[in-house]
């Protein structure tokens, strides 16, 4: 482009002057305090510095002077002006190989941190926010020699040596922004701007009078046009000069509209706080602020406009223009060297390189269908510097000077002229040209010529236009997505950071990894990425013990699995926010920090010790999880560095659990956190382990340890069941003795509280209940025995008869192998009598039978109905008379019950019983008497499991039992009929004593009460004796006067303590006996059946069934 002032040779583009500043290094030391950018003249350069300090934008210095300001697009990238550094190759900018060194600073002042940088051999300074440049790449249009360096195709981008994780990142729009639908006198285009930098500074009427001082400073604006420099110089000048690009541009307004050099190049009124750019500037964003919620980046800057040359340069006025981002978006993509990458959904290695594929840059935008803004980029490629720019222009160029004497516009949307803000058609409009660069413009008002001109204090020269043409046009459809041009959806790469090196063509590549789908990435390299986040709740990064993963920037545990088997590093934090980090590998980080996530070491189930290098912080909700074995713990280990103290700060909850095969025992103690920095904090009370064990915090000064306490099993109980609540006693007073009973506590300990309740009513001793009642039984059915047998007995019956009742030898061999003696066997008693066998005054017998019963179960246990019994008794005796009126007899007896309880535990009870019985007929009145002594020996068997142990309990014992029985009846009636009434007194005595099982430490020792029985009696026998029809009936009623034992007291064997209560089955006071059957005698034989039974008892009923026959030869 040619400047010319009225006809004078060319000048090197005065006018339209890049915003890039030379300063010498001594200038950066000794700078005065002033200001930058350039307020109009209501503000001081001072009222517009940027208050916030890091914002994103930042300084650029070269170390040969020149200065620019870009903005952070990423931890990595700096975007900003090709004319900042294209007047070198790109790989001249180095700080090896004797290159350049570039750095940007992000302070809102920069010189501390650019001071920093020089005197410290050119290295990054965090802390100062000013980071070294390790490569630039800038587009190569802006080379192109009438671009003049800077005039199209103005874009670079700058590589940051180190990713500047505390600089906030800027979104950029690349999509172009819609043609408002008309262009207001106060608001133009209506898209509110901000503009800031590191540049000149001055006011609206001086310009940039005022030298660089490297401090930000901020100003608004409205966005003017969307339009290219032709645009403006075919109005104001007649003709173009081939710039056919769009830029985003803005102008200067005066506010008081009294400058000689401002015509509202662009039509709008200033703002409150408008400015404008200077030199210094080039590179820095045009900020579009109040169109969307989300604050977007336009352009970056490349110069600056004046219309007279007398007009102090970025005074009012003047105007700006920007390179549109989305001209050049495919080479930002393509040249950013920042990747965002995620694995692909299933499991695969990090090494596999189709496992990754890139992800969509979080700060790329577009303006999709409905108007909003979204995260995308455009479907076609960017025009560039000379692509076909289908993008609606907006905006209008004006020419108002402030004498009101000419009013002239041209809207580049809609390619209309307006005079005096009216169209005027394209037929009423002539332009014409001389040699002074004039137009004149003609509409409905009369002519207005725009030439020379010269305000009242002195004369303005209105400077001339240029010429530059377009060159090429861009692609129509995008390329298929590769790592190289920054497309999403790229694959075949594996994330690992490569630094550039410009002078061997290595293109530096820096990944920012994210893991969000379902499935495991093993690490099996050393990876290191600029920042790694793990986000899907099925997601898992296991890194092996030959894998490690250092991300330099931080890492984000936001949800999902993270298993460390190797080492994973960061310079940063390391933030737990939710899932689960386990391992037994090493953590480097200065802060390790779990919000509500959950920390395992070694992993959930294994033992193992988790390393973490640094500081670690357990928030209130975050959760450690920590498993116990049986010969150690999970550990979480703090250790400290050369730049951390080490310091374990605990808050929130740790659970403890067992770790596989493992089972945790009472009286146990770990130590599973160490801190060699200390221990600061508590965590909260930990939960119980199980229903009974418990852990107990003991802290150090820099370790956390545990130990397994025990409640109570009252506690935990139903107390309404006594089985439940005497054996937590007993478990409660044993706990002392904890090594006697190990297998006990330690399958009881570890159960639910559903579980302990329901393993105690699995271990209630129901046998003895069973046992209780059978032992009665065979007591009461053998009386009822030797009652019967002396009814049968008279002086008169004996005639030397043996009879023989039942199948005694049959009973005892089926006994003897296990059989059950239930009805099916035979179901009662057969008796044969044999006569003349003996001496006519004595009778002899041998009677054997079955017995049948139920009764009632365990007081209070769970059942699944009543216990069941049954057996057989055998028995012999001799009988003699005694005078005529008087009978004498003994006999011995065995008796067997075998019975099982109704969730199947078994007992076995026998009695060996010797008697001694006779009567005395008294002449109408007959008595009768039984004594009976022996020995009751029993058998139990019951089986149950607690936990995953089972048992099976045994108990045999030997007991006294005795018994007697008086009785008096008075026969009445003849011989076709007789009833004989009876009343009696019957005692019993079945001794106490210990029981004392084996088979497992959950064995019990019983003690038990003596069983003690006195019965009132009182009944009829009635007797038909019709020929050959001989029925007969017996009915009592029996009354108990003694209470029987309604519990018995046990203790685990070898306990201590108190005995504790369990109950036995039920006992009645009053209930009935009813017998009954009848003989019919045909020829020589007899044939006789007879059936016993309990009525009206509830808790004891047995049967005893009889069939007898009797041979006469």
């Amino acid at each position: 482009m040619r400047i010319r002032k009225n006809g004078a040779g060319p000048l090197a583009r005065a006018g339209r002057s890049a915003l890039l500043a030379s300063a010498a290094l001594s200038a950066l030391s000794i700078a005065p305090a002033a200001h930058a950018v350039v307020p109009n003249d209501n503000n001081t350069p001072a009222d517009i510095v940027d208050g916030t300090d890091v914002n994103g934008v930042g300084i650029m210095y070269r170390a040969d002077g020149y200065v620019c300001t870009g903005t952070l697009i990423n931890p990595r990238t700096v975007i900003f002006a090709a004319h900042c550094v294209n007047d070198y190759d790109p790989s001249t900018y180095s700080t090896v190989n004797d290159g350049i060194p570039v750095a940007f600073a992000f302070q809102s002042n920069a010189r501390p941190g650019l001071v920093n940088w020089i005197n410290n051999g050119y290295r990054t300074n965090t802390a100062l926010s000013v980071y070294n440049v390790n490569n630039i790449a800038y587009n190569p249009d802006s080379l192109d020699p009438p671009a003049l360096s800077f005039l199209y195709g103005d874009t670079a981008m700058a590589t940051l040596d180190t990713p500047a994780s505390d600089v906030p990142t800027w979104a950029m729009l690349f999509s172009a922004l819609p043609a408002p639908e008309s262009i207001s006198d106060t608001t133009g285009t209506g898209y509110h701007v901000t503009i800031t930098g590191y540049g000149r500074s001055g006011s609206g009427t001086t310009g940039n009078s005022y030298g660089i001082d490297y401090r930000r400073k901020v100003a608004e604006n409205f966005l003017g046009m969307l339009g290219s420099l032709d645009d403006i110089d075919i109005f104001l000048f007649g003709e173009g000069g081939g710039y056919t690009q769009n830029l985003y541009q803005t102008d200067f307004d005066d506010p008081t509209r009294t400058n000689e050099f401002d015509f509202n190049v662009f039509k709008d009124d200033a703002l409150p706080n408008e400015g404008n750019t200077a030199g210094g500037d080039s590179g820095g964003p045009l900020i579009l602020d109040q169109t969307f919620d989300q604050k977007v980046v336009l352009g970056v800057l490349s110069g600056g406009s004046r219309y007279f040359l007398e007009q102090p340069q970025s005074s009012y006025g003047g105007s700006a223009f920007y390179q549109p981002l989305y001209l050049f978006w495919d080479w930002i993509a393509q040249n950013n060297p920042y990747r965002y990458a995620t694995a692909k959904a299933g499991d695969g290695k990090w090494s596999d390189a189709s496992h990754w594929v890139t992800a969509l840059d979080p700060n790329y935008m577009i303006i999709d269908s409905n108007g909003s803004l979204v995260n995308g980029v455009p479907t076609t490629p960017g025009a560039g510097a000379f692509g076909e720019d289908d993008a609606q222009k907006f905006g209008q160029v004006c020419y108002q000077p402030n004498d009101g004497s000419d009013d002239a516009c041209y809207d580049v949307g809609t390619d209309t002229l307006l005079i005096n803000g009216e169209p005027v058609e394209a037929t009423d409009a002539t332009t014409t040209s001389g040699s002074s660069g004039s137009k004149t413009v003609a509409d409905n008002k009369g002519k207005v010529e725009i030439a020379e001109r010269s305000p009242s204090d002195g004369a303005a020269s209105l400077a001339d236009e240029a010429i530059v043409e377009a060159q090429a046009e861009g692609d129509a459809v995008l390329p298929a997505a590769t790592l190289a041009n920054g497309l999403p959806g790229a694959t075949n790469f594996v994330p690992n950071n490569i630094d550039p090196v410009a002078a061997q063509g290595i293109v530096g590549r820096y990944y920012d990894v994210t893991l969000s789908a379902a499935g495991k990435t093993t690490l099996d390299i050393d990876a290191t990425v600029d920042r790694f986040t793990i986000s899907g709740t099925g997601s898992t990064l296991d890194v092996t013990s030959a894998g490690s993963l250092t991300s330099l920037m931080d890492i984000n545990h936001l949800a999902g699995v993270v298993n460390v088997d190797g080492a994973v590093e960061t310079p940063g934090d390391y933030l737990l926010l939710s899932g689960l980090l386990s391992g037994k590998g090493t953590l480097r980080t200065p802060y390790f920090t779990n919000i509500m996530g959950v920390v395992a070491p070694g992993g959930i189930g294994t033992v193992g010790t988790l390393t973490v290098e640094g500081n670690a912080i357990l928030s209130s909700g975050s959760t450690l999880h920590v498993d116990l074995g049986s010969s150690g713990s999970d550990l979480l280990a703090v250790k400290a560095t050369d730049d951390v103290e080490g310091v374990a700060a605990v808050d929130g909850k740790v659970v403890f659990g067992a770790a596989s095969g493992a089972k945790l025992r009472y009286g146990s103690r770990y130590t599973f956190l160490t801190a060699e920095g200390g221990v600061e904090g508590t965590f909260d009370t930990p939960t119980n382990i199980s229903a009974i064990l418990k852990p107990v915090l003991t802290y150090g000064a820099n370790s956390v340890s545990v130990t397994i306490d025990a409640g109570t099993y009252a506690g935990v109980v139903n107390g309404g069941s006594q089985v439940q609540t005497s054996f937590a006693r007993l478990l409660d007073q044993n706990r002392a003795l904890y090594g006697n009973y190990a297998t006990l506590y330690g399958e009881a300990d570890l159960l639910s509280v559903a579980a302990i309740q329901a393993s105690l009513e699995a271990m209630a001793p129901r046998t003895e209940a069973l046992r209780t009642s059978m032992s009665e039984v065979l007591n009461d059915n053998m009386a009822r025995f030797y009652r019967d047998r002396l009814a049968r007995v008279s002086g008169g019956s004996m005639g030397g008869t043996l009879t023989m009742t039942g199948q005694p030898l049959q009973l005892a061999a089926l006994s003897m192998n296990n059989l059950n003696l239930g009805m099916d066997q035979g179901g009662g008693n057969e008796t044969v009598t044999q006569e003349n066998a003996l001496p006519e005054d004595v009778s002899a017998f041998i009677a054997g039978g079955y017995i049948d019963g139920k009764s009632d179960p365990m007081r209070g246990a769970i059942t699944t109905g009543r216990d069941k019994f049954d057996g057989w008794y055998g028995a012999a005796g001799i009988e003699k008379m005694i005078g005529d009126d008087a009978v004498i007899g003994l006999a011995a007896s065995y008796s067997e019950l075998k019975g099982n309880t109704g969730i199947g535990d078994t007992a076995r009870a026998r009695l060996y019983q010797a008697t001694v019985y006779g009567n005395w007929d008294l002449g109408g009145v007959v008595l009768d008497g039984v004594g009976s002594a022996g020995t009751l020996t029993s058998r139990t068997k019951r089986a149950f499991a607690v936990g995953t142990t089972p048992y099976t309990l045994r108990g045999s014992d030997q007991q006294l039992a005795l018994s007697g029985e008086i009785g008096i009846g008075a026969p009445l009636g003849g011989d076709a009929f007789t009833i004989t009434p009876r009343a009696s007194l019957r005692g019993a005595y079945i001794s106490g004593g210990n029981l004392a099982e084996y088979g497992g430490d959950t064995a019990l020792v019983i003690h038990r009460h003596a069983i003690q029985s006195a019965q009132g009696r009182l009944g009829a026998t009635a007797k038909i004796d019709v020929g050959g029809f001989k029925p007969y009936l017996t009915a009592n009623y029996v009354h108990e006067f003694r209470d029987q034992p309604a519990y018995f007291l046990a203790n685990f064997v070898g306990g201590t303590g108190s005995l504790a209560p369990f109950a036995l089955g039920g006992a009645d006071k009053n209930w009935g006996e009813v017998g009954g059957g009848l003989t019919l005698s045909t020829g020589n034989v007899d044939i006789s059946l007879s059936a016993d039974t309990t009525a009206w008892r509830g808790n004891l009923s047995y049967q005893s069934y009889r069939a007898a026959l009797k041979f006469r030869f």
